[in-house]
């Protein structure tokens, strides 16, 4: 079985002999600014430093196919733009709303409860988001999740300069500085599970009780 494809850091820098970041990589063959997709993918037409993604509409179409436009604009129409589809790994990511009135709205903060603690499943946990959005079939889809830490690490462009937000704003609008949760226990303490901070991607564990931000993600293309 071969292994999930990975994105790059977004890392385009590198370390000189002085010690000093450089834009030219060209005698640091070894370091991560010089290889891999952030160093031979640069076009920023679909996504910085390599990453790309597409935009995808309610109805679960890609921009530009059926009748979703091809840029189409963020809202909870049919035709609007409301999840960002990795082109490098195939996860589908989902994109919060401005809009108080929303459930979905990105100011919006869930603890990550296990199935046995208190509260669990409840509108203000993570698991009862889940259900909320799948309630409405969002992207056309109905089996979003928490991502894992590596997954929310992965769409991460460690070539941000702090304190500068990880996530691509032009694919993923309205993330919200501080911690968002994954689904990852963390295996010395189950109560904790992990977290990646937006502004500068670093991860901790931290009590489920913790209300942080939330970004789900599904597994399987919705259209070609």
């Amino acid at each position: 079985m071969s292994a999930a494809p990975l994105n790059d850091s977004g890392m385009a820098l590198c370390v000189d002999a002085s010690n000093v970041l450089t834009k030219d990589c060209s005698t640091q063959q070894q370091q991560d600014g010089a290889v891999g997709r952030d160093a031979t993918q640069r076009n920023t037409r679909d996504g910085l430093a390599g990453f790309s993604f597409i935009k995808i509409c309610h109805s679960g179409q890609a921009a530009g196919a059926g009748t979703c436009p091809a840029d189409p604009t963020l809202g909870p129409g049919a035709n609007q733009w409301a999840c960002s589809r990795d082109n490098v790994t195939g996860l589908t990511w989902e994109v919060r709303l401005d809009d108080a009135s929303s459930f979905r709205d990105k100011r919006r903060k869930h603890t990550n409860l296990r199935s046995d603690q208190n509260g669990y499943g409840s509108s203000t946990d993570a698991a009862g988001y889940v259900n909320q959005v799948n309630a409405i079939n969002l992207c056309g889809a109905s089996d979003w999740r928490l991502p894992t830490i590596q997954e929310l690490v992965d769409i991460a462009n460690y070539g941000q300069r702090f304190p500068a937000l990880v996530w691509d704003p032009k694919f993923f609008p309205h993330s919200m500085s501080g911690p968002y949760w994954s689904s990852t226990a963390y295996i010395e303490r189950t109560a904790d599970a992990w977290y990646v901070l937006a502004d500068g991607g670093l991860s901790f564990p931290d009590g489920r009780f913790g209300a942080f931000n939330v970004r789900l993600v599904r597994s399987n293309l919705v259209s070609p």
